[in-house]
């Protein structure tokens, strides 16, 4: 609280166009779009956004507002906001190991493809065989071996990140069903 103006009255009273000191927050009512909050500014003749010169971004729009029926005014506990973070930082972790297990299956889709065009060649052959920056002249066999040890090694991890993965997907269906079950529709938990 600011003085005497509580934030209430800053959000009443800015609803309702009164003009209030400066640094002080505002409410623009725009009709039927939306209500913008935003800080206003009036030292030496600067203005912050919003102004009634400048444009609603277009990101802003009243699909993402909530019905006034389907509104509910819910507190929000410490463990309910744990279990928000919570749920957020899983679903970071998901994504990125999400792009590691892509990535991992890539690999092992080319290793398999090298295989195959392995088998095409004569056991006499030697190969250059990549090893850390350098290469090394190797047989066939030898390389086909190396390529054995990799594909396992793969399909190790393949099988740990999508144990992993299953994990992560079981917590994030739990808490999205306990914060769905107290918030309802206040809260957006899916993937748009």
């Amino acid at each position: 609280m600011v003085g005497n103006i509580s934030p209430e009255t800053v959000s009443f009273s800015a609803s309702l166009g009164i003009k209030l000191p400066t640094n002080q927050p505002t409410i623009k009512l725009f009709p039927d779009q939306m209500v913008v909050i935003g800080w206003r500014k009036r030292a030496a003749g600067r203005k912050f956004w919003p102004s009634p010169a400048q444009p609603i971004p277009p990101h802003f729009s009243r699909d993402h507002l909530i019905d006034k029926n389907e509104e509910a005014d819910v507190e929000v506990s410490f463990e309910d906001q744990a279990q928000i973070n919570r749920f957020s930082k899983i679903n970071l972790q998901m994504e990125l190991l999400e792009s590691k297990y892509d990535d991992q299956k890539k690999e092992k889709e080319y290793i398999d493809d090298l295989s195959m065009e392995m088998e095409l060649l004569d056991e006499d052959s030697q190969l250059d065989y990549k090893i850390g920056d350098a290469f090394v002249k190797m047989t066939v066999s030898q390389v086909q071996d190396r390529i054995e040890l990799e594909k396992d090694s793969l399909e190790v991890r393949i099988t740990s990140m999508k144990a992993e993965l299953a994990a992560m997907t079981k917590e994030m269906e739990d808490l999205k069903a306990q914060l769905y079950s107290k918030f309802g529709s206040s809260i957006n938990l899916d993937k748009d």
